[in-house]
């Protein structure tokens, strides 16, 4: 494909090649700036349901704009399918920087840790959840910037399936559950939810951030076993080995903070990535912080205090829902009765005081109270 076109986009150079498809350097002919080229894999885009989910949730991935997370200028259909266009960023991963360093000194790894959860926090407050989060992922640059890639496009591809199990590349797998959903991911970072292929939420990246949090203080994965099976029943079993064991020298508040992220049940780890980022910006202020008693939580990180009740939370005046648009016209202008739905939520939800519910939930909700 070297120095073919794409839509306005000319092909320059094969960056990387994965399960999801390949990544290319690519020259945009009409603003005149390279940018990085992803051509999703014929197979994950065949189903036409699934091809139009992908397509909504990319542009709704689209609309987010933080320093910590890789800009996406366009998603787009063209005679090779389809295809995203993104910031071209220069660095290195933070996969190649463990594999180079093993794990990273406490000040370095606090500090990329902080950028990445700040990026999870602003994609989580747009009901953005990325699914797929692994140091491969994430780029570091060369002035010590960490942007994570890919965000939001490992979602579109868990859905019902045939029975089987692909590997797609070296670390990631597409297989059937018990369930009969589709998992796919790589397995090392999955959370046990994921793992089963059960419906998930944002704190799902929180698990998975507290492998590579793990990982990037002790050099070792948390969970990795001999197969697919075994590493998937460690997620699901398992306790990682303590710091004590591996790095004794590390803070007692970092192992707090990975404990808590590591929690198989999704209640007893962080409830919000602004809760997580709270924390370690604790620990890089004061490493010697004990986090379990500033907090009033037990040592293994499972809250003192039950969760509130949805009798107890609040509804502001400023709650509002986005409803379905009807289409009138192409049927190629049909995927815009949700899609405008995923853009104005994303827009509107965090402008000021405004914050949006799911409109599906309450369509839902109103059909069985009035048949």
């Amino acid at each position: 494909m070297i120095g073919e076109t794409i839509s306005h986009f000319r092909i320059l150079e094969k960056i990387d090649e994965g399960g999801m498809g390949v990544i290319y350097k690519a020259r945009d002919e009409k603003l005149h700036r390279d940018v990085a080229i992803k051509i999703l894999a014929p197979k994950l885009v065949e189903d036409q349901d699934m091809r139009d989910r992908f397509l909504r949730e990319a542009r709704s991935a689209a609309a987010m704009a933080h320093p910590n997370i890789a800009i996406i200028y366009e998603v787009d259909e063209a005679d090779r399918g389809i295809f995203i266009a993104m910031e071209l960023v220069e660095g290195e991963t933070l996969e190649a920087i463990l594999n180079r360093s093993g794990s990273l000194p406490l000040g370095n790894l606090l500090d990329l840790a902080i950028q990445t959860v700040e990026g999870l926090a602003e994609a989580h407050s747009r009901k953005i959840i990325h699914m797929d989060l692994k140091p491969q992922n994430l780029m570091v640059t060369p002035g010590g910037r960490v942007k994570i890639l890919d965000f939001g496009l490992a979602r579109p591809f868990r859905e019902e399936a045939t029975a089987g199990t692909e590997a797609v590349d070296a670390e990631t797998v597409i297989l059937d559950s018990p369930n009969n959903r589709r998992i796919s991911g790589t397995i090392q970072y999955m959370s046990p939810e994921q793992s089963l292929g059960i419906p998930v939420d944002a704190r799902s990246d929180l698990f998975t951030f507290g492998t590579m949090l793990y990982e990037m203080s002790t050099g070792r994965k948390p969970f990795q076993g001999g197969s697919v099976t075994s590493t998937i029943a460690k997620i699901l079993e398992a306790d990682p080995d303590p710091f004590s064991r591996v790095k004794a020298d590390l803070p007692v508040g970092l192992e707090h903070i990975v404990l808590k992220c590591l929690e198989k049940k999704p209640a007893d780890r962080y409830q919000e990535a602004t809760d997580l980022l709270e924390d370690l910006k604790r620990i890089h202020r004061s490493p010697a912080a004990d986090l379990s008693q500033e907090s009033g939580e037990t040592r293994t990180g499972k809250p003192a205090k039950r969760p509130r009740s949805a009798e107890e939370i609040a509804i502001s005046a400023t709650t509002i829902a986005v409803f379905p648009f009807s289409v009138r016209g192409r049927s190629e202008f049909a995927y815009l009765g949700d899609g405008m739905v995923d853009i104005l939520t994303t827009k509107l939800h965090g402008a000021g005081d405004l914050r949006c519910v799911d409109a599906h939930l309450i369509l839902a909700s109103a059909a069985r109270e009035m048949g």
